[in-house]
């Protein structure tokens, strides 16, 4: 009987806390998700900032991730010229991907921008535990290669897997 109230002394702290923990993670989610969309802005812009928060908000994105990792995938645009009989200038769609740190509170820009952060991100992925313990089973099957070679250590060979919303023309 005394080893069964200790061990409900012992568990239901635990859990009370755990639970704490996964709602203040689902708070820090949306937050961290608004941030990551906002490394995806043009620098061509919008005219105003509410239509710039309404067009953040609206953004599509899937997410991924472990109790180390959050990836995000945002669905985003980015200011391209547009080849044809007329050269035009207008949005164009491309698959941003953005990996945020619990552990170091940092963002890495992984895939879709002009500049990226594999270097970095590959060097605290492979120190951690989901490098060791991955399955490569995520939906996102670009996320799944560039993390197999990040893990294999091929790291230019994963920064190209993911396109760059670059203007092409402009590279």
């Amino acid at each position: 009987m005394k080893k069964l109230i200790l061990i409900i002394l012992f568990i239901f702290p635990a859990l009370v806390f755990s639970q704490v923990d996964i709602q203040k993670k689902d708070i820090d989610t949306m937050s961290i998700i608004y941030k990551a969309k906002t490394f995806t802005i043009s620098k061509h812009g919008f005219k105003d900032i509410e239509s710039q928060i309404s067009s953040l908000k609206n953004m599509p994105y899937e997410i991924y991730g472990t109790n180390e990792f959050l990836f995000i995938k945002i669905k985003g645009n980015f200011f391209c010229e547009e080849k044809g009989n007329v050269v035009t200038f207008a949005w164009c769609e491309c698959d941003y991907y953005v990996c945020y740190s619990f552990e170091k509170d940092y963002f890495y820009l992984l895939g879709g921008f002009k500049v990226n952060d594999i270097l970095p991100f590959s060097k605290e992925y492979r120190g951690s535990l989901s490098s060791v313990n991955w399955s490569y089973r995520i939906k996102d099957q670009k996320l799944n290669e560039f993390l197999e070679k990040i893990t294999l250590k091929k790291i230019k060979e994963a920064d190209k897997i993911f396109n760059k919303c670059i203007d092409s023309s402009k590279k």
